[in-house]
């Protein structure tokens, strides 16, 4: 049976149209009632990486919270809201306040009188048996006290995954500093990706909903270009729905590696000829110049021989652009590995340390971190 994922246009974030074209979205895969029973706490997860205004395309737009919170209300459940930023630090509540301020949820959570819920106060170990190679997670313990989990997620490049989507966003749910734990478990993209699908075979949201209207290319998650794509897209298959994503910017979805290892490992469907796209024609939506972050070639059988002698020449690295830079410290303070010193006032990379897990890349609020491309893979990803 082939996976279902819903494709409705959304030109602009106004309420009416949001609304209009996320009821169409998941009424064509049954409707917000298929997933929720009356009485149920419903936990809505948007992307909130860092606290940027929603015209920056950092965050899922607040219109698209505040659509979603209502038609979860509509069907009876109880709406829920919470994540737990990059850019928190050590599971500050303030700073989580602080972001959810900027981006303009808190203000829809206020005005729809929504309980808020910081996924970094409370945890629960999860033991995963299915998982490939990480066979326990420590979650946020939100997950347990909800009946259902809606995944809402924002279509944006990244630096590590090569896309943030459906899959990515679950990656929230693990609370605070724990996300650097795994990043040092798990440094580079396929074993990162390979992580994420483990951790999806233990969280699987009920029904994942994108919010496309305005994407993110070029430098994601955190500094990239807005750019409009003009569609919301849902489907209960994370899977599925990145691989329709990929194909809307032009991008093999096999190239999105957790799409290519949760079809190999049977927990999703990435082949576009085994999903049935519902609504409208996916060719309204092809971007042909969506701008992504170099293409990981450590999986090519010569990088794999030459990437453990010439690692440097091999990878992206970080490196601050000091025109940018405001000495924030929010680099500093998201480096697990220690990699980071200030020196003057500025941030030095230590690349002896550095794991190029690109979180400093990807929290840094003024983009002044930018991932440069050694020579060797310049020429590999050719």
């Amino acid at each position: 049976m082939k996976s279902k994922v819903s494709l409705i246009a959304c030109p602009e974030y106004e309420e009416e149209k949001v609304i209009s074209s996320v009821r169409e979205a998941v009424g064509l895969l049954g409707g917000f009632e298929k997933f929720i029973s009356g009485g149920n706490r419903v936990l809505i997860k948007p992307n909130l990486l860092s606290g940027k205004p929603p015209e920056k395309a950092v965050t899922t737009h607040p219109t698209v919270l505040s659509a979603v919170i209502d038609l979860v209300r509509e069907a009876g459940g109880i709406p829920v809201v919470g994540d737990s930023p990059a850019t928190e630090g050590k599971g500050s509540l303030e700073k989580f306040k602080k972001v959810c301020e900027i981006t303009g949820i808190l203000d829809v959570v206020e005005k729809k009188e929504v309980e808020l819920v910081h996924f970094s106060s409370s945890k629960m170990d999860i033991e995963n048996p299915d998982g490939k190679v990480f066979k326990k997670f420590t979650v946020t313990e939100e997950l347990k006290k909800c009946d259902v989990h809606i995944n809402l997620c924002k279509l944006k490049t990244h630096g590590l995954t090569l896309l943030t989507g459906a899959v990515k966003n679950n990656f929230g749910c693990v609370p605070g500093l724990l996300k650097g734990q795994l990043h040092m478990r798990a440094p580079h993209r396929p074993e990162f990706s390979q992580m994420l699908v483990d951790l999806y075979k233990t969280i699987r949201p009920a029904l994942s909903i994108m919010d496309a209207v305005v994407g993110m290319d070029g430098n994601g998650p955190g500094s990239g270009n807005p750019r409009k794509v003009g569609a919301i897209i849902a489907s209960t298959d994370a899977v599925a729905l990145d691989s329709v994503a990929c194909q809307i910017i032009k991008k093999n979805p096999y190239a999105l590696t957790t799409c290519k290892l949760a079809e190999e490992q049977g927990v999703g469907v990435a082949n576009p000829e085994n999903i049935e796209i519902l609504g409208d024609d996916i060719s309204k939506f092809y971007v042909d110049d969506y701008e992504v972050l170099v293409d990981d070639v450590s999986d090519k059988p010569l990088m794999r021989f030459i990437i453990g002698l010439m690692r440097e020449r091999t990878t992206a690295k970080p490196v601050v652009d000091k025109k940018k830079c405001t000495g924030c410290k929010t680099c500093y303070a998201a480096c697990v590995p220690g990699a980071i010193t200030m020196v003057d006032g500025y941030p030095v990379m230590d690349y002896n340390k550095c794991i190029k897990c690109y979180c400093c890349h990807e929290v840094c609020p003024e983009g002044a971190i930018n991932l440069k491309k050694g020579l060797l893979y310049r020429l590999l990803a050719r």
